[in-house]
């Protein structure tokens, strides 16, 4: 695995091995994926796929590769390991599917009693000109919900671009401001797939 860490956020590649991520391919696959629209901005983002969301007691026993994986990560960023006799730590888990044309206007995952999301990219391949990269602002925003991208330009920073390389997890502490790009058309009917979900003690 190779990390990459700043202040809100943290990129692990290479999570899986090439078997195991092979079958965390499969089992998105396998999803049924339903078309959506955003929460944020339903009309100019564009239409998405979603899978059903299932929630996760950090002390289950799971035999995904991928969500033990997660799991792991998500306990040891997030400093939950006392927690977990007790299942007071949480995290839940959903496929997403972005065709191009699409994309996820900015916000923060923040709200009560959650402490992070992540994100895993599960497509089997990628190239540089698709778009979708994950748009991150190292800062924290002052109120949960969607993040004012003008509010965000006044601060002197600039988004550090996520590149949804095959393989990689992204954890993100909540209240971070983050969007996803817009996937391009020469994607063509390929999708950007990810597993994310939030982490919560609630």
């Amino acid at each position: 695995m190779n990390r990459f860490r700043e202040s809100r956020y943290l990129v692990i590649d290479n999570l899986l091995s090439g078997e195991d991520f092979h079958a965390a391919g499969l089992e998105f696959d396998c999803v049924d994926l339903r078309p959506g629209l955003s929460d944020i901005e339903p009309i100019y983002d564009g239409m998405s796929y979603r899978g059903k969301s299932s929630t996760i007691d950090c002390a289950d026993r799971m035999t995904s590769p991928l969500k033990l994986a997660i799991r792991d990560q998500l306990v040891a960023s997030f400093g939950a390991d006392e927690a977990c006799p007790n299942n007071e730590i949480r995290f839940s888990v959903n496929s997403w599917g972005y065709p191009s044309g699409s994309r996820l206007s900015w916000h923060n995952d923040g709200g009560t009693g959650r402490l992070g999301a992540f994100v895993f990219f599960v497509h089997e391949k990628w190239s540089a000109g698709w778009g979708g990269e994950l748009a991150v602002l190292d800062i924290e925003a002052r109120s949960p919900g969607t993040a004012d991208p003008f509010s965000a330009a006044t601060t002197g920073l600039s988004p550090v671009m996520l590149w949804p390389r095959p393989n990689r997890l992204v954890l993100l502490k909540s209240y971070t401001p983050h969007s996803i790009l817009r996937v391009d058309t020469t994607a063509g009917d390929r999708l950007r797939k990810t597993f994310s979900g939030f982490v919560s003690n609630e």
